[in-house]
């Protein structure tokens, strides 16, 4: 948060664009190339528009809580053959003996720190375009600093850990995030990433779930498309304008995948 909540209106307005002049003034006497600004608010996007900066939109799939009292409210929302296709891949866990759960602070036990930075490794190693920017050192300290926000979904076969979600909760919104496993079970992941996540948010009054970037199969589980916002610049002038010229197709090519419905996979 780079301005108070307190300030609001025109002189929130100024403040962002006082502050993205100065951070470009800045760049050049750093010798970096370039600034990048991930998920600004959209009110606060033209701001940065205002003062050169590029605009760039996302495509992600959040699920949104529209005062639903029990996770049969939100199925009913959805069309009779998806209601049927979720309750196939829920009842799936159940019939591999597996249980998944939300785990509570006093749950962090070093070991199952360990475990969970195990299952990190399992997706970053095994994707060409992973990388291992977490070490396990940042798994430590957050679940010491960190833990009353943490809310790490964990699936089990008896005490053995198969899979896991690291969530974090803060307000009324969920994240999801780094997705591991050990196994591969039918519909692990949706249940893990998925499924699980909605019921703790129905059951908590979360507002709105995040459970991670991409992911058109979001789409038919009740997660509805948004677009996210960034902001850049670049130093180089022809690299500037080669971006601009992209970044604006681009932008039309999702606000037009959202217009059209997107491809609804199973």
């Amino acid at each position: 948060v780079l301005v108070s909540p307190d300030v609001t209106g025109a002189e929130r307005t100024d403040l962002i664009r006082t502050f993205a002049a100065e951070v470009r003034k800045l760049a050049p006497q750093l010798g970096v190339h370039g600034v990048h600004v991930l998920f600004p608010p959209e009110s606060e996007l033209g701001a940065w528009v205002d003062v050169g900066y590029l605009p760039r939109y996302g495509l992600q799939y959040h699920w949104k809580n529209r005062g639903f009292a029990t996770f049969e409210d939100f199925l009913r929302e959805l069309p009779s053959k998806r209601r049927t296709q979720i309750r196939r891949e829920m009842r799936q866990p159940q019939l591999d003996g597996v249980t998944i759960e939300t785990l509570g602070p006093d749950a962090l036990t070093p070991q199952l720190v360990a475990t969970m930075y195990e299952l990190y490794l399992t997706t970053v190693d095994k994707f060409t375009w992973g990388r291992r920017y977490l070490n396990p050192r940042f798994f430590e300290l957050v679940a010491e600093r960190f833990r009353d926000r943490l809310a790490w979904v964990v699936a089990r076969q008896g005490s053995r850990v198969l899979a896991s979600a690291f969530n974090v909760r803060k307000g009324p919104r969920l994240y999801g995030r780094y997705w591991g496993t050990f196994v591969e079970m039918p519909f692990l992941h949706f249940n893990v990433c998925y499924y699980h996540g909605i019921r703790q948010s129905i059951e908590q009054g979360i507002q709105v779930f995040e459970p991670g970037a991409g992911g058109e199969h979001k789409r038919p589980r009740g997660f509805d498309p948004t677009i996210t916002y960034s902001a850049h610049h670049l130093e180089h002038p022809r690299l500037r304008l080669v971006l601009r010229d992209y970044l604006a197709r681009e932008r039309d090519a999702i606000q037009a995948h959202i217009a059209s419905g997107g491809e609804d996979e199973p």
